[in-house]
């Protein structure tokens, strides 16, 4: 930002005519379908600093309190004052086909000198220069160039005269009674940001008084209403209370330690129930006034839907019910339901980059979803901070951390330096994290591994009051997985029909979803005439399809199945959505050859109850058939398929050095000698040591990504241009219909589903309305590699943009963020206008695309 010493302006340039500041007026709104003036400057000031004060005084955890002061109400109200400025009154009135008053030649300027946020800057740069960098920046960018507060540009010295004035009355209301040095910026950033969302929603009606007892009520109820209570938690709550079970040895020693802000790395088995001990931990803080909420962090979208339902039983026996509990329900915000019941102001509403569960999780009291959301606090892009906000003071729960590459690992890194500083209490958790990417995340930069580093399983603490301890945790009772390696995918698939028409559950993980599809249409094919049940599952499904083929299996594979497994034998297929955070328990396993950390991962879902072990049929034992199919030459068998494009060629085959001729693994037992024998470091020759530069030449281009993103050199970028895991294939949205067709002013569709809505331009259609028309499309969309999306027009993305996120940046190099696909009768997927062929749609096969490979 360059703040300039002197006026642009020159003398000869007329004034321009002031307003009353009942005149000047914040926003407009819709009546009728017509546009008119909405509220005052003054009134949406008043507003947003009330609701900026609920905000505040909802934040029962004192650690975040600390990073803002108890004048937040006035750091918030001020944070508009640049509206009153010609230019942007001018538009205003404009909009609403009225003069201003105040000269045309001003309707154009707001733009031209940085609009009305860099007023607010440059009017309060000299009163505060805190107050100024908040109000200059809480529309997520930062003002280029910044003149003189008087200067003609922003109306000179009559309107900053009424600047002052409406300062002063803010100042005389609000009473702020501390400096702002030494505040959180990110912190005070995404507090005033949050206020102003929630104060602009049309859908709180707040009223036009400016009577402080009246808005104060209204604010309360506005904030109670976007999803923000103050719960109240029922103490003294045993594990078995919450949870229906006994805690395992492993889960005491576990939250017995969690006591307060710091770090929390539990390394244990898969099957032990790291995901319960977590929340049990994070219900001790919550109910001792120490965390402000939860945010449940994991690797996938398709792994973040299987904690949902966990999350949401946690938090009905953990919530009082006292009969203040309306939100109780809204405040786990995740999928679609949360649509109908919370606001958040025109960024969040439908068609707004934060109308989105993934984002909008982060904000709420308690949240699940993807860790891609949580990085985004780290990176350089807009409203970064407002993720820094939602997550401060929390419980932030980081599960399967193992799963990610060194560009996301570097973020993470940052991550768990910035939940420090922000008063988070950090849980980690994974069953085959190296110890190198332990000190990683601790910030231990000279990570010379200590004996004690090699515990397994163990629990390492770091907090700001003590060093950081590692201590070992009790090893359940372990068992003997038979390992058998095969070079050939005809075999496993004769074994796996055997055991599946002698009634065993198998499970069969493939490293990409186009040879997960084709595995699936052997099954079928040969399967068909016989009673034994075929399904597939991955993240290439329509949402409704999706969630209905995971109820189903998850019922059928998971813990509580006992009568329904016994009915019949099945294969399930899928990809790595089945090896993270599902509690599913199969009797044989084929898996493709991936990374040791993932392969033990997978084996996890092998025989993972005991209570079902009486229920397998006789033919069933712990066995793991791993595919290595050969490669032409024979020489690296590990590189035949996709398994290449998706994992780094050295480390399948160090991953196959390990196991080839191992004929059991025990587990837990030899987890942690197996990681780190596969991720050791060792000195190459031949080709493997090209296999091993070209990995340590990809890790630091990965790092080097990371650390340019994460960097404040350069401006900030949208969401969309950002990344939080290194991948050439960006993704975008395809919104499957049946029929598209324009009709005059709205665009009528019939969705996959069957369902019709039609899609209509602004000002039609009620908030409740647009939401409901935007869970539907949501529904029959489907997230896929934007270089196969074909743009649609600008008028037909008009339609859309109204009701879902289409993108506001230009994506010339990686295709497009959103895309229609028209799917026939026979299921083949057609881009809309264009005609050209996307792929075949199926309810059980999901999206295949054309000539995709993973």
């Amino acid at each position: 930002m360059i703040r300039a010493s002197v006026s642009i302006d020159s003398e000869n340039e007329r004034k321009t005519p002031t307003l009353p500041l009942d005149r000047c007026h914040a926003k407009t709104r819709w009546n009728n379908g017509n546009k008119v003036l909405g509220v005052t400057v003054f009134q949406h000031c008043l507003i947003v600093g009330y609701v900026a004060q609920a905000l505040y005084l909802n934040r029962l955890h004192l650690g975040t309190r600390s990073l803002t002061p108890s004048s937040a109400a006035f750091m918030a109200s001020v944070h508009d004052i640049g509206k009153v400025y010609p230019a942007f009154q001018s538009k205003l009135y404009a909009a609403c086909g009225l003069d201003a008053g105040i000269g045309e030649h001003a309707h154009n300027e707001d733009k031209q000198f940085g609009f009305h946020y860099t007023v607010s800057r440059a009017a309060l740069i000299d009163h505060d220069e805190f107050l100024a960098e908040i109000a200059g920046c809480h529309h997520g960018f930062e003002p280029e160039i910044i003149y003189p507060s008087d200067s003609l540009c922003y109306g000179g010295k009559p309107w900053q005269e009424l600047r002052e004035q409406l300062f002063f009355a803010l100042q005389k209301i609000f009473e702020p009674d501390a400096r702002f040095e030494g505040s959180n910026k990110d912190f005070a950033l995404g507090l005033v940001t949050l206020a102003d969302w929630i104060g602009s929603d049309e859908r709180f009606s707040f009223s036009n008084s400016i009577r402080p007892e009246v808005l104060k009520i209204q604010a309360l109820n506005a904030v109670e209403k976007a999803g923000f209570v103050r719960s109240d938690y029922v103490k003294g709550l045993s594990f078995k209370t919450v949870f229906g079970f006994e805690p395992r040895r492993i889960q005491e020693q576990f939250y017995s330690q969690v006591n307060g802000e710091g770090v929390y790395v539990l390394e244990a088995p898969m099957g032990i129930g790291k995901t319960e001990a977590a929340l049990y931990a994070a219900y001790a803080l919550l109910a001792s006034q120490k965390a402000s909420g939860i945010y449940f962090a994991l690797p996938s979208r398709v792994t973040s839907d299987q904690i949902h339902g966990r999350m949401e039983r946690f938090l009905s026996a953990i919530c009082s019910d006292d009969g203040s509990g309306e939100y109780q329900h809204a405040q786990l915000v995740h999928g679609l339901s949360w649509l109908k019941t919370t606001s958040l102001g025109e960024e969040g509403s439908p068609g707004g980059s934060w109308f989105d569960s993934t984002k909008r999780a982060l904000l709420s009291p308690f949240g699940v979803g993807t860790i891609d959301q949580a990085l985004m606090a780290v990176l350089r892009v807009r409203h970064n901070y407002l993720r820094s906000y939602g997550l401060s003071g929390k419980v932030v729960i980081l599960d399967e951390v193992h799963t990610y590459d060194s560009y996301t690992g570097t973020l993470l890194s940052d991550l768990v330096s910035l939940l420090r500083s922000l008063h988070c209490t950090v849980i980690i958790l994974s069953a085959t994290l190296t110890a190198s990417q332990r000190c990683e995340l601790l910030g231990q930069k000279d990570h010379h591994l200590r004996d004690d580093m090699q515990v397994y399983p163990a629990l390492t603490i770091s907090t700001s009051t003590e060093s950081e301890k590692i201590i070992p945790l009790q090893c359940p009772d372990g068992r003997e997985v038979s390992l058998k390696m095969s070079y050939e995918d005809e075999k496993p698939m004769e074994v796996a029909i055997d055991k599946a028409l002698q009634g065993e559950q198998v499970l069969w993980i493939e490293n990409s979803v186009p040879e997960a599809q084709q595995i699936f249409r052997l099954f079928s094919a040969r399967l068909q005439s016989t009673s034994v049940e075929v399904g597939l599952l991955h993240a290439r499904f329509t949402l409704s399809d999706r969630d209905s083929n995971e109820f189903h299996w998850i019922r059928l594979y998971g813990s509580d199945s006992a009568e329904r497994r016994v009915q019949k034998g099945r294969i399930l297929v899928g990809t790595q959505v089945l090896e993270q955070s599902l509690d599913i328990d199969s009797d044989f396993l084929v898996t493709r050859l991936c990374p040791t950390d993932m392969l033990l991962q997978r084996m996890g879902r092998l025989w993972r109850h005991e209570g079902n072990d009486k229920l397998r049929p006789s033919s069933a034992s712990c066995r793991a058939t791993i595919l290595c199919t050969p490669s032409t030459s024979e020489v690296f068998p590990a590189l035949k398929g996709n398994s290449r494009f998706v994992y780094a060629p050295y480390v399948l085959l160090r991953t196959l050095e390990v196991l080839q001729n191992l004929k059991t693994v025990s587990l837990p037992k030899d987890i942690k000698t197996l990681v780190e024998t596969t991720y050791s470091e060792r000195k190459d020759v031949g080709a493997m040591a090209v296999f091993l530069s070209e990995l340590l030449q990809e890790k630091e281009k990965l790092r080097f990504a990371a650390l340019s993103n994460v960097s404040t050199v350069g401006g900030t970028l949208s969401d969309e241009m950002v990344k939080t895991r290194y991948s050439d294939r960006p993704t975008g949205s395809l919104l499957l219909v049946k029929s598209c067709q324009e009709a005059g002013s709205h665009l009528d569709l019939q969705l996959l589903d069957g369902n019709k809505v039609s899609l209509r331009l602004e000002g039609y259609d009620t908030s409740l309305v647009r939401r409901q028309k935007s869970a539907e499309l949501l529904k029959n969309s489907i997230s896929v590699s934007a270089r196969k999306l074909c743009r649609i027009p600008e008028q037909t993305k008009r339609y859309f943009s109204n009701y879902i996120y289409v993108g506001s940046f230009p994506t010339d190099d990686a295709g497009t963020v959103f895309s229609v696909g028209i799917v026939d009768d026979e299921g083949i997927v057609r881009a809309f206008l264009t005609g050209e062929k996307i792929g075949f749609y199926d309810a059980k096969l999901g999206l295949d695309m054309e000539k995709d490979m993973i």
